[in-house]
């Protein structure tokens, strides 16, 4: 029998318990894991991936707040085919956020830290508690039509749209499961003897490269060309 010294320690095993459940179960449905952040945009949404570090979760934030587009995930997701369209799904797990990325946003970081003590940098807020610290909505999943690849930038945020095959590149990336060491661990005995094949992404209508610099406004023309990708009927 397993005993906590604390909720923390017990989140902790839920967590590792829902994560294998989902890594190895969600294949049977041809659902993997995504290392990246999602907004919903009504019948469209945004994927952003990148590598640790690149400003995923700020970028999503930012822009959940400036296109009023609630969020779906920011740091790691579900990503497969839902009711025929690929579709990016909340794990039910809290967020990772950096201190930095919450002072941005006018958070009160020193009420945040008392509650959720900071873990190399990031707090690990519960969903809820997301919604109300960073000002968002969220829903639990949504359809992906666009793609955006953040890499951090030391000069300014630029940004250049990606091609078709650049976009179904970018894409099948935001599969971690060749990758993630979750997928190599089996503790619950819920791994077939031979791993699904990944998903065949594809059907995204635009995609884009940002060199991102989180404390710079991002660029206005990139903006607009964004939800005429994602929504092509909506107004810039």
């Amino acid at each position: 029998m397993v005993s906590f010294t604390d909720t923390s320690e017990a989140r902790r095993w839920t967590d590792r318990i829902l994560r294998e459940v989902l890594i190895h179960g969600g294949g049977h449905y041809g659902f993997r894991l995504c290392h990246g952040a999602a907004l919903g945009f009504g019948d469209g949404g945004l994927l952003i991936t990148g590598e640790s570090g690149a400003g995923k979760t700020d970028l999503a934030l930012k822009l959940a707040r400036a296109l009023a587009a609630p969020v779906v995930t920011v740091d790691r997701g579900t990503i497969g085919y839902r009711h025929g369209r690929l579709c990016v799904g909340t794990l039910p797990f809290g967020m990772n956020i950096h201190r930095a990325t919450l002072a941005d946003l006018g958070c009160t970081v020193s009420d945040l830290a008392r509650r959720y003590p900071p873990i190399a940098g990031k707090h690990y807020l519960a969903p809820e508690d997301t919604e109300r610290w960073c000002g968002i909505s969220r829903v639990p999943w949504t359809p992906i039509t666009a793609i955006v690849t953040v890499v951090r930038s030391t000069t300014r945020t630029r940004w250049h749209p990606l091609s078709p095959d650049e976009i179904s590149d970018a894409t099948a990336a935001a599969d971690t499961s060749a990758t993630d060491p979750g997928y190599r661990t089996d503790w619950l005995g819920l791994a077939p003897h031979t791993p699904p094949s990944p998903p065949a992404f594809g059907g995204l209508r635009a995609g884009w490269f940002l060199h991102y610099r989180p404390d710079h406004s991002l660029p206005q023309d990139w903006l607009a060309d964004l939800k005429r990708g994602i929504l092509p009927a909506a107004s810039p």
